[in-house]
């Protein structure tokens, strides 16, 4: 069975896929919140462009929508607040619009998030008639295929950000070099961001999880059930795949230089779903000026 259609049956035997939260990591919206990088590559003033690749029910893109709202609205405030130009000058343009994008292949999942973002739960309804400078697509759509035909000339602009949450886990652990690379041609050279919130982490090397702190050795020993099927997991099979930072760098930080390591925090146990806690870092990467694959490359499809 291919990974296409692993996820195809996924999404068409499961009224709630098992891995669905309901809702978008704490950990992230606090980013969002407080993280000055990250909302200032969402205002509207930079014409930034969001993709959350599979994007599931959609909650992610909801959350990016509002945080570029609010990064959009502080920033007027601020010009607002700033010296006026002189009374010759014209009047100032509209802002540019943000434009978050969530890419899914089945078509189902598809299907979903469309039903979801349209009801009074995802808060977009409220948040178009407060800001018309937000836009928020779902695609039928493959990551690598997409990556693939980014540098045509007829492709749309690179994105400002993305997300990547329980994407690169669900990936055979095969193609995270491929991922890395697809993340490279999607991505503004030299200034694009990526999050990326690491799950399920399993402990480093060396690190036994009694050694870890109380809060983080508490959720281990929730999530896992015991210090054994902590070391377990990380052989486990998947998916999810087993992960953890070190892996992460491995692939973004390779001699190719894509990306540079901006931050990686553990995530609190609090800021986690339930069952989640003590499994989890939250890292962004920025995009490098070094050259992503050529225009020649393809990257296959899942």
């Amino acid at each position: 069975m291919s990974e296409r259609e692993r996820w195809t049956t996924v999404w068409d035997s499961e009224e709630r896929p098992r891995f669905d939260a309901s809702a978008s990591s704490p950990a992230l919206l606090r980013l969002l919140e407080e993280d000055q990088t990250v909302r200032k590559a969402l205002s509207a003033g930079s014409g930034a462009r969001v993709l959350v690749p599979g994007c599931g029910r959609g909650y992610d893109l909801a959350a990016f929508a509002r945080a570029a709202a609010a990064a959009t609205a502080a920033a007027a405030a601020g010009s607002s607040s700033s010296p006026s130009p002189s009374s010759s000058s014209s009047s100032s343009p509209p802002p540019a619009s943000v434009s978050v994008v969530g890419w899914d292949y089945v078509p189902e999942a598809v299907r979903s998030a469309k039903d979801w973002l349209e009801s009074p739960a995802s808060g977009l309804a409220e948040l178009r008639e407060r800001s018309r400078s937000i836009a928020v697509e779902v695609e039928e759509a493959d990551f690598f295929e997409r990556a693939s035909s980014s540098l045509s000339p007829s492709s749309p602009p690179p994105f400002t950000l993305a997300f990547d949450y329980t994407f690169f886990c669900a990936l055979p652990p095969s193609r995270r070099e491929e991922w890395a690379r697809a993340y490279a041609r999607l991505l503004a050279q030299g200034s694009g961001l990526l999050v990326t919130l690491i799950f399920p982490a399993v402990p480093p090397p060396g690190l036994g999880v009694e050694r870890l702190p109380e809060e983080e050795r508490a959720a281990f020993r929730a999530s896992f059930g015991s210090a054994g099927l902590v070391a377990a997991a990380a052989s486990a099979g998947g998916p999810p795949w087993p992960v953890s930072p070190e892996e992460y760098k491995r692939v973004l930080l390779s001699e190719e230089a894509l990306f540079e390591l901006v931050s990686c925090e553990p995530v609190p146990a609090r800021l986690s779903h339930r069952g989640r806690g003590g499994r989890e870092y939250l890292a962004v990467w920025r995009r490098t000026n070094a050259p992503a694959a050529t225009k020649g490359e393809k990257l296959s499809s899942l």
